[in-house]
């Protein structure tokens, strides 16, 4: 199986909502090149996104920590935790 990364941008708005916007790019571990249409999902719901062309998403949570599960056809899936820090 191909290995998948992440570079994940973490930028945090203070909004009267409290909700959290989290932003970045999904690329191949290998070459490095971006994948489209990739999976970025929240586990334990049903949100979610996928990547544009440039492999990258944007998605806003309600709260932090969250678990992003990301999966492309062909890639191992993988987790990631995103928290304050």
């Amino acid at each position: 199986m191909k290995k998948l990364s992440l570079i994940t941008f973490v930028f945090f708005n203070l909004t009267i909502y409290s909700q959290v916007q989290i932003t970045g790019t999904i690329i191949d571990g290998v070459t490095n090149e971006t994948l489209i249409g990739a999976n970025v999902i929240i586990k334990s719901t049903n949100q979610g996104t996928a990547t544009d062309f440039n492999g990258k998403y944007k998605i806003i949570y309600n709260k932090l920590p969250v678990i992003f599960k990301i999966s492309y056809l062909g890639y191992k899936d993988l987790e990631i935790k995103i928290d304050s820090k």
